[in-house]
């Protein structure tokens, strides 16, 4: 089809600050193009089921022009698809958050995880156990490079989008996530689905141990909530007792 490419999805914070900008990714087949970008900009502003889902992010996101920015990376060496640094993007555009339904948001780690998946026929879960190459964090704690373990042949060929964070239209009263929320996103994210095949970018899932990019063929939203500890704001006062 094209280039695999990564396309992250930039909120920016109302206070300004880069630090607390908000980030969403996800990988493709090939780039957008102009179909594309469109594609991604309705899956947040265009009517899913019961409303759009800019109506369930927080006010802590900024609704000013051009204030959410859609960054694509090409993955074009076989190094980038096995995680090493991507470069610059190759291509950014701006849009407008469509506003939020209230004013009351939840803490900004909260979430809702979309889940995707690739075609897993004939893919097993868990394999023999084999040499397995060591994270760089690990080795940089002084791990040898590549230690024996089993590895999971399904979870690299799934992958998932921390949305949030929330606004207090996304639960119930309980507390949990609102079957309205719930139905929103899934049927927002088959529509992404759907359109990036029509037009010629087709959503994946990027695994760094395989190194490569995979179509997506369907997914799945859980009925409770997730957490995005990057996404934890830090305390600005201490009351002490």
């Amino acid at each position: 089809m094209g280039t695999e490419t990564l396309v992250t999805v930039t909120f920016e914070d109302v206070d300004g600050l880069p630090a607390d900008r908000v980030q969403m990714s996800f990988a493709a087949l090939a780039p957008l193009g102009s179909a594309g970008v469109t594609d991604v900009i309705n899956f947040f502003n265009a009517t899913a089921v019961h409303d759009k889902l800019a109506s369930y992010l927080s006010k802590t996101l900024s609704r000013a022009a051009n204030a959410v920015s859609i960054n694509q990376y090409a993955l074009d060496t076989l190094a980038k698809l096995g995680g090493a640094p991507h470069g610059s993007p190759f291509q950014t555009d701006t849009f407008q958050l469509q506003p939020d339904a209230t004013d009351i948001e939840l803490p900004n780690q909260v979430a809702m995880v979309i889940s995707m998946h690739a075609d897993l026929s004939s893919v097993v879960e868990l394999g023999a156990a084999s040499t397995l190459p060591t994270d760089e964090a690990a080795q940089d704690e002084g791990a040898p490079a590549t230690h024996t373990g089993v590895p999971h042949p399904r979870a690299r060929r799934r992958g998932r989008i921390y949305f949030g964070p929330l606004d207090q239209q996304a639960k119930t009263n309980a507390g949990d996530p609102s079957s309205n929320f719930i139905a929103d996103l899934a049927s927002a994210a088959g529509t992404l689905l759907g359109d990036s095949v029509s037009n010629g970018w087709q959503l994946g899932v990027w695994s760094r141990r395989n190194a490569s990019v995979v179509a997506v063929t369907g997914g799945w939203v859980d009925d409770r909530f997730d957490t995005q500890r990057r996404r934890l704001e830090g305390p600005t006062s201490r009351t002490t007792w």
